[in-house]
């Protein structure tokens, strides 16, 4: 109702923009954690370790994600910036 929504369609597209954020992510996050391993491995003369992935994702696990949830859940508790504000977070 604070949207003014008006169908179940219009409610729906909501759905699209975390989905093309999954999918811009998991195309940008395996490229940053290719980045982070082989930075890793050329620290340690060619000696890799599978846990070196997940440093690339520390970052985003304790300071983007938690951010962006934060944003969202502000903006539709206190119905700030309409409809784009939410929708980007979800995307971001």
């Amino acid at each position: 109702p604070r949207f003014h929504l008006t169908s179940p369609i219009q409610s729906g597209l909501f759905y699209i923009a975390p989905g093309c954020g999954y999918l811009v992510g998991t195309l940008f996050g395996g490229r940053w954690a290719d980045h982070i391993v082989k930075k890793w491995i050329r620290k340690r003369n060619g000696v890799r370790v599978p846990e070196d992935r997940l440093k690339s994702c520390l970052l985003f696990i304790c300071v983007v994600i938690p951010g962006f949830i934060l944003i969202y859940g502000w903006t539709v508790e206190k119905a700030v910036g309409g409809i784009p504000v939410p929708v980007l977070a979800m995307f971001l």
